[in-house]
């Protein structure tokens, strides 16, 4: 059932959403990889968020500068940043629906410590936890506003 409706009405679309949805998926990645770097270590912004804003005093610490945390963190592509802006605009069960289908639909992926290959939709369902009338319907509304705003950027 979701094949027919899997990404929009029609070709141009179908192919535009697949890559923004991939867009945001390694969005959430990379921003997940930043904000560990960011407060890992004795950077001075792992200091700032380990003492609340304060640095400590007398600590012999020599703070990294600003452009050397920077230059350890990700640069974020504009299409991720495009993709994370239009995915704002859906709500969190939406987004889920349509996250889940993209990454595990079809491929094989490590679940639990378990090299798992989810081949079938009713796979994705038990994943998501819902009945799949609820997951068909967050996914069609989903899409429908992903390809509203994908409408708004592409015209």
């Amino acid at each position: 059932m979701i094949k027919t409706l899997f990404f929009g009405r029609t070709k141009k679309y179908r192919k535009d959403a697949k890559y923004f949805i991939g867009c945001y998926i390694e969005f959430l990645e990379v921003k997940a990889d930043n904000e560990a770097r960011v407060s890992t270590g004795r950077s001075i912004s792992g200091m700032i968020q380990d003492f609340l804003g304060e640095i400590p005093r007398g600590s012999g610490y020599m703070p990294d500068t600003v452009s050397a945390v920077m230059d350890r963190l990700a640069p974020i592509p504009v299409d991720f940043l495009a993709a994370a802006s239009m995915m704002s605009h859906l709500q969190e069960e939406q987004i889920a629906a349509l996250c889940l289908v993209e990454r595990y639909l079809g491929k094989r992926t490590m679940i639990d410590k378990r090299e798992v290959f989810l081949p079938a939709q009713e796979d994705v369902f038990r994943l998501a936890g819902l009945p799949p009338v609820e997951y068909i319907e967050h996914y069609r509304t989903g899409i429908d506003k992903l390809n509203a705003e994908l409408g708004r950027l592409l015209a």
